[in-house]
């Protein structure tokens, strides 16, 4: 079963309290999916997180930049 974990800031969603680097399974991200479907921008699978960690720490970077637009677009539509 695929894991994913969430890289966007501390948010609630429906039932479930999102933090960051939490980590949730596929059947949990399929259900966040029917309240908003732009939350699975801010979710990764935790086989890929390795390749994108250091480029995180950058707040410049291309994943943190998509992250922080996503989780502003997310938390306009909750």
């Amino acid at each position: 079963m695929k894991k994913y974990i969430y890289l966007g800031k501390d948010l609630q969603v429906e039932s479930y309290l999102l933090r960051h680097g939490m980590v949730i399974s596929e059947d949990d991200l399929t259900k966040l999916k029917k309240s908003n479907k732009k939350i699975t921008i801010l979710f990764y699978l935790t086989t890929d997180y390795p390749k994108i960690k250091a480029q995180l720490r950058d707040e410049n970077s291309f994943y943190s930049r998509k992250i922080e637009k996503a989780f502003k677009e997310v938390l306009n539509a909750v």
